[in-house]
């Protein structure tokens, strides 16, 4: 790890804000075509938006302390920390029951409905 106090260059964050404004317009547009919902100056905005949103966000976050932050892309612990892992699996494991819990009432109220002419 380097000590030097690293920045990106203001061109890479536009560019990158230039490539979501670009993403987003085509999204918005192909969804225009096919539902007519938005006109496309709405779409044309929102794309604006994004776009300006991107770049504030990596421009505040342009600082030495956050570029030569030392995890990698996707960080180890949080990949394969068996804490983690249990975690999720009791999660799964309510959420699962919640569901089940929640897909018996559905039946039994249309049990209910059923029983009664």
């Amino acid at each position: 790890m380097s000590t030097s106090i690293s920045f990106f260059p203001f061109a890479y964050i536009a560019l990158t804000a230039a490539i979501t404004a670009g993403a987003a317009l085509l999204v918005l547009v192909a969804l225009h075509a096919r539902f007519k919902t938005l006109p496309l100056i709405d779409c044309l905005l929102v794309a604006v938006v994004a776009g300006i949103s991107v770049m504030v966000w990596r421009s505040a976050g342009n600082t030495g302390a956050l570029n030569n932050d030392p995890i990698p892309l996707v960080a180890s612990p949080s990949m394969g920390n068996a804490r983690c892992g249990k975690r999720n699996e009791r999660l799964d494991a309510a959420f699962r029951a919640l569901f089940e819990r929640l897909s018996n009432k559905k039946k039994e109220n249309l049990t209910h409905e059923m029983d009664y002419p």
